[in-house]
């Protein structure tokens, strides 16, 4: 698999970022989103930010690049949304995961994932990651991609989300 900097590197020249940036000259990364299951072939989704006109672009990297059209963004009170600064990121996506499976080892054997979502965000980057599991119960935990240090880590049942 690809490391998200490969995945930008790939990104980067390729036509269709090309023509998008040619147009969006200010826009920049702020997020990389994974949702896959076991059986899924892991498909990134690296996000790019446009400040002036406060819309989010995404870009699908598989095989082929596809984009995602772009979305406004809609929020109670506009903020912009932060630069992901890959280059401060020393802990990869491999050895995140490592992490949180040590995590669930040791605390929460009997959680078995189903799917997992995973979020790479923020100018101090932090992989956030969730694990759907069997026992409908959700898994997540915040990790810094910068230091490997778990900022947090919550085991929460599915259906207290409907309260």
């Amino acid at each position: 698999m690809l490391t998200i900097k490969e995945l930008l590197t790939k990104l980067n020249s390729s036509d269709e970022f090309k023509k998008y940036k040619e147009k969006n000259k200010d826009s920049y990364l702020c997020a990389c989103f994974l949702i896959y299951d076991n059986q899924d072939e892991m498909i990134w989704q690296l996000d790019y930010y446009n400040k002036k006109k406060h819309e989010v672009t995404s870009f699908l990297m598989s095989d082929k690049i596809e984009v995602k059209t772009s979305k406004q963004i809609f929020q109670k009170e506009k903020k912009h949304i932060e630069k992901l600064d890959i280059n401060s990121i020393k802990i990869g996506f491999e050895k995140a995961l490592g992490i949180i499976e040590d995590i669930k080892k040791k605390k929460y054997s009997n959680e078995n994932p189903t799917k997992t979502i995973v979020i790479l965000q923020n100018s101090k980057p932090v992989w956030n990651i969730t694990y759907l599991t069997a026992s409908f119960n959700i898994l997540n935990v915040k990790i810094s991609a910068i230091t490997g240090e778990i900022i947090s880590e919550k085991l929460d049942s599915v259906i207290s989300f409907k309260k």
